[in-house]
């Protein structure tokens, strides 16, 4: 087996990542941001790497000074009217999403979804949407990306770096001028 040179992968792996964050929709982005904004409390929830990446999503935000949840959690509260949940699924199928979506539209809150498929059952439910035009193993289609990696690991590596974006746009948009000072301010102490 013929060896291959680490960062040869990585820039496999950046060059598929380029390929797909310039097709995402800065739109889509953009009224994720002023659902973010808008909301008193957000929520955030996924299953498997989408949930890790959505728990970063969510750390950032309480850095930043939001009344942030994940869902699951011993001390989340009940979500609200207003509130927001936003869901990171490659399918935009997955049951138990499927279920605290429904919980939380019931509850009057917003639903934001990050997917592969717009057209999903949760893409049906969402208020919001941003369509990652990735792809995972189980969704290879025509005039999507194709991946060299396994799973929807394409997908959630997009995600974390919109999630980091999507930081960035809040920080300019509420004017934060020394945004490591607030982040320092409610970085975790007890490590």
């Amino acid at each position: 087996m013929k060896n291959v040179k680490p960062i040869d992968q990585c820039q496999a792996i950046l060059s598929e990542m380029e390929a797909v964050i310039t097709r995402v929709d800065p739109e889509q982005v953009d009224r994720m941001v002023d659902a973010i904004l808008q909301a008193p409390h957000i929520f955030v929830t996924g299953t498997g790497r989408s949930l890790l990446m959505v728990r970063a999503l969510a750390m950032r935000l309480m850095q930043l000074g939001f009344s942030t949840f994940v869902v699951g959690e011993t001390v989340t509260p009940a979500i609200g009217s207003d509130d927001l949940l936003i869901i990171g699924s490659g399918s935009g199928e997955t049951a138990t999403n499927q279920v605290i979506g429904l919980r939380a539209k019931e509850s009057g809150a917003r639903l934001a979804l990050f997917s592969i498929f717009p057209d999903s059952t949760l893409g049906k439910m969402a208020d919001v949407i941003v369509e990652i035009p990735a792809t995972t193993t189980l969704s290879a289609k025509p005039g999507r990306a194709v991946s060299i990696q396994p799973g929807a690991s394409l997908f959630e590596q997009c995600l974390l770096i919109l999630f980091d974006s999507i930081i960035l746009q809040i920080i300019k948009r509420k004017n934060i001028t020394d945004f490591n000072v607030l982040l320092m301010q409610n970085h975790a102490n007890l490590e």
